[in-house]
């Protein structure tokens, strides 16, 4: 997500931390967004971390694109009341499965929203994908916690 910020809007001073639990995770992100990283400015920071023990007072905004993902939802309980959130899902409920790799699996909307629940919805949505093989809905839900 940090990269398609940068993208669309590159010179909006931007600064994102990027945290992942796989390192092989962090090289690939630390690769994407070398580009981005010129003179003294590095809007950039990918960290090895783990999410569930993450301190994330000092931010602005928390973006979490895939918390099916997620093994629980205590990542979630662990940002401040007050702060800006985006959070995406999709509703296939695959598990163990090496390609999609789902372990907090939302299978509607209302169940992806029960499990995150905000003082101001500023947006939920749902987008649906029709494919032949797997077809899912993707969610969407940004406000404040």
């Amino acid at each position: 997500m940090g990269i398609i910020l940068m993208v669309r809007n590159p010179h909006n001073g931007y600064i994102i931390k990027g945290i992942d639990i796989d390192e092989e995770a962090i090289k690939i992100a630390d690769n994407l967004t070398t580009a981005w990283r010129y003179e003294e400015f590095n809007p950039f920071n990918n960290e090895l971390a783990d999410a569930d023990t993450y301190d994330y007072s000092h931010y602005d905004a928390i973006i979490n694109c895939s918390v099916e993902h997620m093994t629980t939802n205590s990542w979630f309980s662990r940002i401040p009341k007050g702060k800006l959130v985006c959070i995406q899902s999709m509703s296939l409920n695959i598990l163990n499965d090496e390609i999609y790799k789902i372990k907090n699996p939302n299978p509607s909307i209302e169940v992806f929203t029960s499990k995150f629940p905000l003082d101001k919805v500023l947006y939920l949505g749902e987008k649906r994908f029709d494919y032949e093989l797997n077809p899912f809905s993707r969610y969407c839900l940004i406000g404040y916690k």
